[in-house]
């Protein structure tokens, strides 16, 4: 039974291909499941996106074509089937099916969290999954496939993640290699205006000069604003417009200088930085994209983004829906999002392109 077995990844699906033996009538099944580990005896204890299918008496040469989802790791198995359990001599094991998804078939919406190392009731630092703590969140998504069937745009992010370094016009580093350096340039790969992401199709905003010195260009990555808007998503709240000198360029009485989160992002656009005039506050759901779950302090790739205050937390536009005088923000060091008093000032990361959920 099952010689030649073999599997086709496609978008969306798998076609599973074996040549069948001359006992074609014994019961057989086909089944797929996102583990390495394919429990045999009691198939419904695997974890989700498990498949089971009845293979027997099929013609010499069969196939099965199984519906699965994009981005996760499957591997499959034919096993002999009597009286309802799965004869756990395995008659022949398939290849792992990475998906490779037509096109843009591997970009979702969202980063995968970057989590690679798994867990026991022993260990949090293991490189393999335990069977007994199958379906765990380094065996799923896009994390498991970095490198083998994914291939990046630039190569540069930890796991999965893909981002591309820009410089003031917009265009693409011509060294993504380098790390940044305070007195690099552009030019040498050191330093970089923005940071696109090839999953999302973000770009986001750069900062510089992380020296705990407030006001030194309009990107600075210590300066720090209240959170305000004129528009109606406020969450009943417009925020705080002027509660002082704590970024670039402030005057006290030009309103277009103030240290909020609106009037900057004004300014910012004005700028034309990366040569855009579409930067806005991130949503919370954007911002917690390039969130790095595979470290922390930070939980961010500094990398790639250089410059994070990562014991601070990070304002995005999604206001409270329970307190009118809070906002989300997100904080770098562990990775996690929480309301902030609106009046509060905190630090800032532009991000521009289509917006994205995580619904």
């Amino acid at each position: 039974m099952a010689a030649g077995f073999s599997g086709t990844g496609g978008d969306n699906a798998i076609t599973y291909t074996w040549n069948q033996a001359s006992n074609a009538n014994t019961d057989y099944r086909l089944i797929v499941v996102n583990q390495s580990v394919i429990n045999t005896v009691t198939p419904q204890h695997n974890p989700p996106y498990s498949f089971v299918y009845d293979i027997s008496d099929a013609g010499a040469t069969v196939s099965q074509t199984v519906p699965v989802e994009n981005g996760i790791n499957y591997h499959a198995k034919i096993a002999n089937y009597s009286n309802n359990l799965f004869d756990t001599d395995v008659s022949s094991t398939g290849p792992d099916m990475a998906l490779p998804a037509s096109g843009d078939g591997f970009r979702g919406n969202l980063n995968d969290t970057g989590v690679y190392l798994f867990a026991d009731n022993a260990s949090n630092d293991l490189l393999t999954e335990p069977v007994n703590f199958m379906g765990q969140d380094g065996s799923r998504g896009r994390d498991p496939l970095s490198g083998s069937v994914i291939a990046k745009e630039s190569g540069q992010g930890a796991q999965a993640f893909d981002m591309t370094k820009l410089d003031a016009t917009g265009a693409a580093l011509s060294n993504q290699a380098q790390t940044w350096s305070d007195a690099g340039s552009e030019a040498a790969g050191t330093q970089w205006s923005c940071v696109r992401d090839n999953v999302t199709s973000l770009t986001w905003q750069m900062r510089r000069n992380k020296n705990d010195t407030l006001g030194e260009n309009l990107h600075d990555a210590d300066d720090v604003y209240t959170w305000y808007t004129s528009g109606s998503n406020n969450g009943g709240d417009g925020g705080y417009s002027d509660r002082g000198d704590f970024c670039f360029g402030y005057s006290a009485g030009t309103a277009s200088t103030h240290c909020n989160t609106e009037a900057y992002v004004a300014r910012v656009n004005a700028a034309a930085l990366c040569g855009f005039t579409d930067w806005r506050l991130p949503s919370l759901d954007e911002l917690n994209s390039i969130i790095y779950f595979g470290q922390v302090t930070p939980a961010i790739d500094d990398t790639i983004f250089a410059n994070t205050n990562y014991h601070s937390t990070y304002w995005t536009a999604s206001p409270s829906a329970i307190d009118s005088d809070q906002a989300w923000a997100v904080r770098f060091e562990q990775g996690a999002g929480e309301l902030h008093r609106k009046r509060v000032p905190s630090m800032v990361r532009l991000v521009r392109g289509t917006q994205v959920s995580n619904k």
